[in-house]
């Protein structure tokens, strides 16, 4: 590499970064797309595996290197790559209060700006000035690819920002060593092989190359002792991240073998995967893969073509500069061929590579002297760039969308957070438990049929809250695995409800809760319920409940009790309510509470109000009245009244506002106390709109 910073002739700076501004300008809009949307385009299965970590450090409070990606089982553990990512992306979301989404999508954007500057140093190095650096800088930002991902919800961009920055300190420091220099060099490359070691390994590559450029250099000037010298201080600054790399990497196989359904992602197994292997390094479908991330990602069929015909106009001191380069960026090709072949964000490590390269020869041509056309070049290839990211991108990325599906959303909706998902059909991919926000045990393809593992799989998640199982083309799945949950969860064998191909079943104790979760919700969500659901109607709770079977965020309407009823039933459905600054249970008759006090003497207060609309419209049409009705209840169901509060505000103004029903004296062991709403005297249920709260029994 060359290191004078000279071009060929003198140029002015300011017509390129006039072009940089607009491809920043353009950069931000673009990547601002969709940026509220709640869904992840592009790689999906990555991305919510990232998030979903995300998710559950920041639920869990858990910081720990052992951080939580729930979606092969206990122990939840399965880490990947060294969490910092995930880590920030939880304290800018507690710290700004940002959704964790849009908080994930901002770190992300910092960090490609962060790497974006670390290329105005490198790209001297190569021997530009500060015009022909621009130019490159630009294409970077106007990169399809660099739009799309440098705001997604992946470690991408923060690998090569720690990536870049640590060439920017080991150039420094192998062409004039220095302690501050090796320190940079070493820290950035321990963050770097931490955060992403395939990323980090393409530009420990480009740091050889430049090792033995220099090591030859010093050869001819110092002899075999300055050569030896240089390569100490090369070898010193990888030595940390090499170092720390591997200590992650033995650290993650160990917590990934102590859950027996993640030893596929144990690092040794995952060789064939991550090299490939003869066969599809460089098959056709391998290559072709390759040559369609290349024109339909990175760099379009318009920027390529120009950039082969300019480099034969440009001086030949840039040939190996460029050559170098699409080295470079060729390289992770062949390395790592299914890695870069079938996930098109692991171009976002080299694709910068291919873009430098590109785009020396551009700013070479912007040294001819031809007045205003290479400027107007110049701007033809970024609007290039811009049409093949609106034909490629533009459109997935600003889809309106909240996250997720019909199912995931009804499946969050019937269950607690605390609560565990079964999954078969979908592989082990995150976002079913992402979208749904709850942790998973996904049974991977092949498995399903494997009556040993999924019957293992079920033993190890015994003592598990396991509500509900989502299958996947269910008539085309084993009996046995459905048999299998069932017996295992306490599964009704009923469906819950179908979504496409997707059949969903709950815990047959909880059916209740869930089939009323979901008729509540059926207006919002297109699902074919099953006929059994039919049992309730929309609103109601049709029987009495246990309030222990409701959800917590319905047990909120309780927040006032002390203590929460046992049980309760609601004729038109309870909610949370308030007025007059007070909260309590919205009421209508009939409601009635049961609560398990033990017996001795007790006092009894209970807030009790007829809300203002119920009698504020015209006359004929006001409620005649609410009676808020004290008894106790034996074993057997005889009750007894011991104390009651009618309210009439439309005859009485008095009545109006909020009043207590109080009662003091003996409950006999056996006996539950009842605290229920009824109509006024002529039995009318008509706006009888009541709210009861706060209770507290002593």
């Amino acid at each position: 590499m060359p290191h004078d910073e000279h071009p060929d002739r003198p140029q002015p700076w300011w017509p390129a970064a006039a072009v940089l501004a607009l491809a920043l300008a353009f950069h931000a809009w673009a990547a601002a797309g969709g940026w509220k949307n709640g869904n992840l385009p592009g790689n999906e299965f990555r991305q919510t595996q990232t998030a979903l970590s995300a998710m559950f450090i920041q639920r869990d409070g858990d910081f720990s290197p052992a951080y939580p990606t729930p979606v092969l089982g206990k122990p939840w553990s399965v880490p990947m790559e060294f969490p910092l990512y995930q880590w920030t992306v939880v304290k800018v979301s507690d710290w700004t209060g940002l959704p964790l989404l849009q908080a994930g999508r901002a770190v992300s954007l910092a960090c490609f700006y962060g790497a974006l500057a670390a290329l105005f140093p490198l790209l001297g190095r190569l021997g530009l000035a500060a015009g022909p650096r621009l130019v490159v800088m630009g294409f970077v930002l106007t990169c399809p690819l660099h739009i799309f991902f440098a705001r997604a919800f992946l470690i991408e961009t923060m690998a090569l920002m720690f990536s870049l920055w640590f060439l920017v300190a080991f150039g420094r420091m192998i062409t004039a060593p220095c302690w501050r220099c090796l320190a940079g060099a070493a820290g950035f490359g321990a963050l770097a092989g931490l955060v992403k070691v395939t990323t980090f390994s393409v530009y420990l590559l480009v740091a050889a190359v430049w090792t033995l450029s220099e090591l030859r250099r010093q050869f001819a000037a110092a002899g075999g002792a300055g050569a030896v010298r240089r390569g100490a201080w090369a070898l010193g600054a990888v030595v940390l991240p090499v170092g720390a790399t591997l200590a992650w990497t033995r650290f993650a196989d160990g917590v990934k073998r102590q859950n027996p359904l993640a030893d596929f992602l144990v690092s040794g197994n995952l060789t064939n995967f991550n090299f490939g292997n003869v066969q599809n390094r460089f098959s056709a479908e391998t290559l072709g893969a390759h040559w369609r991330h290349l024109i339909e990602n990175m760099a379009g069929p318009v920027l390529l073509a120009a950039a082969a015909l300019l480099l034969a106009t440009v001086s030949r001191r840039w040939w190996p500069q460029v050559a170098l380069c699409l080295a470079c960026y060729l390289v992770p090709l062949a390395v790592f061929p299914t890695l870069y072949a079938w996930h098109d964000y692991y171009s976002m490590a080299n694709a910068v590579l291919l873009l430098a390269g590109l785009g020396v020869t551009v700013a070479g041509a912007l040294s001819l002297r031809l007045r205003w056309l290479p400027w107007a070049l110049l701007l033809l290839l970024h609007l290039s760039q811009a049409w093949v990211y609106r034909t490629r991108y533009y459109e997935w990325q600003r889809v309106v969308s909240p996250g997720g599906s019909e199912m995931t959303k009804a499946v969050g909706l019937m269950t607690e957070p605390e609560e565990v998902i079964v999954v078969s059909g979908y592989d082990w991919d995150s976002s079913v438990s992402f979208y749904a926000g709850r942790r998973a045990l996904m049974l991977r393809h092949g498995t399903e049929r494997d009556r040993a593992y999924f019957e293992a799989a079920f033993r190890v998640q015994a003592g598990l809250p396991v509500t509900v199982f989502v299958v996947r083309d269910v008539e085309k799945q084993d009996v046995a695995l459905l048999q299998a949950a069932v017996r295992r969860f306490g599964l009704d064998p009923r469906p819950l409800f179908r979504w496409q191909d997707i059949t969903v079943f709950g815990r047959a104790d909880l059916r209740a809760r869930m089939t009323g979760a979901l008729r509540e919700e059926k207006k919002s969500i297109e699902l074919r319920l099953d006929e059994s659901t039919r049992e309730l109607e929309p609103g109601q709770t049709g029987r009495r409940v246990r309030t222990a079977d409701r959800f917590r965020r319905e047990r909120a309407m309780f927040a006032t009790f002390s203590p929460e009823p046992e049980s309760f039933y609601s004729q038109y459905g309870a909610r949370p309510a308030e007025e007059g600054g007070r909260s309590g249970l919205f009421a209508h008759p009939l409601t009635q509470l049961w609560f398990e006090v033990a017996p001795g003497r007790r006092t009894v207060e209970a807030g009790c109000l007829v809300q203002a609309a119920a009698y504020g419209g015209p006359v004929g049409d006001r409620t005649d009245g609410v009676e808020f009705i004290l008894e106790t209840e034996q074993p057997d169901g005889t009750r007894t009244r011991l104390a009651s509060l009618l309210l009439q505000p439309a005859q009485r103004a008095a009545d109006a506002g909020w009043h207590t029903l109080r009662w003091q004296g003996e409950v006999a062991a056996g006996s539950s106390l009842v605290l229920s709403s009824g109509p006024g005297p002529a039995g009318s249920f008509a706006r009888d709109w009541a709210i009861i709260g706060p209770v507290k029994i002593d």
